[in-house]
């Protein structure tokens, strides 16, 4: 169960706040100018793509950022979170609310447009998966992601993520006759305290201390020579609320040498009240778990950012399924080809939930 302990987030909404006090919320603050000039440069690479739909711009509703700018917040509560009239919502850290904007303007979207499974072949198909293709680029540079260094792959939720990236570890390890040796944060999901159990040489570090004790020293105490090793570690603690340090994935990939040694970092928590930034991919982690309904309240989707240089230890993942695999021959043989386009391609099981995908754009804007 996913905790809800976090301190983000635990003002009463019924208080009201002057501009004044804004400063006084325990949240990192993101200039709105700075939003809608990436709104309206993330539109303008949109018409790159040979398709169009009603709603490849911005949105011009009542809602949009330069109007909220000078409001207070009451009066945009009431018109963008009538849900919460007459309530105090607490669980901030679960997920975050939806604004009623986000929800009308998906609707309009659906309503106005047909799309079709991006794996079949007709025109409405075909337009389903170049918006996907849109709006995976647009969710990387929403997390200042260049998508030639990056990665994303759409799954169920942050735990999805994880899950899948050991997964693929566990494979990797057998293909290559390479044990895997796991190691985790006291302050971890239990999603990440899970991973254990699928490893037989696993280590809990009790303190940061233990941790940059650990690294200074190149790994000692860690994965040995011919050994793959992950770490993992939330970005924000979902008991305390504590921010962890983001500079341990550049120093272990910097330090140690002895073994492979990749970082996983759980940043559901995390970006649910800052932003992450991925710009300098020689420091960011190997892999980025998220929940995007903790960001947006909606839509209830995920993603794995991958680190492209990292990727190979994804690609030996036995199961395959749904659009993963160009051909397969059951009869006679026991053959398949994969997709070998895209790290996402190789992926993403099955028919992706297209519509969910493109209510992540409405969230975005």
């Amino acid at each position: 169960m996913e905790s809800s302990c976090s301190s983000a987030g635990g003002h009463p909404t019924d208080r009201r706040l002057s501009r004044k006090d804004m400063h006084k919320l325990p949240f990192i603050h993101i200039p709105i100018s700075s939003l809608a000039d990436d709104v309206s440069s993330e539109s303008e690479s949109a018409e790159d793509h040979d398709y169009n739909t009603d709603f490849t711009t911005p949105p011009t509703s009542d809602s949009s950022p330069e109007d909220c700018q000078g409001e207070e917040v009451e009066d945009f509560r009431d018109r963008e979170y009538p849900q919460l009239k007459g309530k105090v919502y607490l669980d901030h850290g679960g997920t975050t609310l939806y604004a009623k904007s986000l929800v009308e303007e998906f609707s309009a979207d659906l309503i106005a447009n047909l799309y079709g499974n991006p794996h079949s072949a007709s025109t409405p198909s075909a337009l389903a998966g170049h918006r996907v293709d849109a709006i995976r680029e647009r969710a990387l540079r929403f997390f200042n992601a260049d998508p030639e260094h990056f990665d994303l792959v759409f799954v169920a939720n942050a735990t999805a993520a994880i899950k899948l990236v050991i997964d693929c570890f566990k494979d990797h390890a057998a293909s290559s006759n390479t044990p895997v040796w796991y190691g985790y944060h006291r302050d971890a999901h239990t999603s990440l305290v899970g991973v254990r159990e699928s490893t037989k040489m696993h280590r809990c570090f009790t303190s940061d201390e233990e941790v940059d004790i650990w690294i200074n020293s190149g790994g000692l105490g860690g994965p040995r020579a011919r050994q793959l090793g992950l770490f993992a570690y939330p970005g924000q603690s979902n008991m305390t609320g504590r921010r962890l340090p983001l500079s341990w994935p550049g120093r272990i990939r910097k330090g140690f040498h002895k073994a492979a040694t990749y970082t996983l970092l759980d940043a559901a928590a995390l970006a649910s009240t800052a932003q992450i930034d991925l710009s300098d991919a020689a420091t960011a982690p190997d892999f980025v778990a998220l929940s995007f309904y903790k960001i947006f309240g909606f839509p209830n989707i995920g993603a794995l950012i991958v680190r492209k240089e990292s990727a190979h230890v994804l690609k030996d993942r036995k199961f395959f399924g749904g659009g993963t695999v160009e051909m397969v021959i059951s009869i006679n043989d026991t053959w398949h080809a994969k997709k070998d386009t895209s790290i996402h391609d190789r992926l993403e099981d099955g028919t992706l939930p297209f519509h969910s995908i493109f209510a992540l754009d409405h969230a975005m804007n």
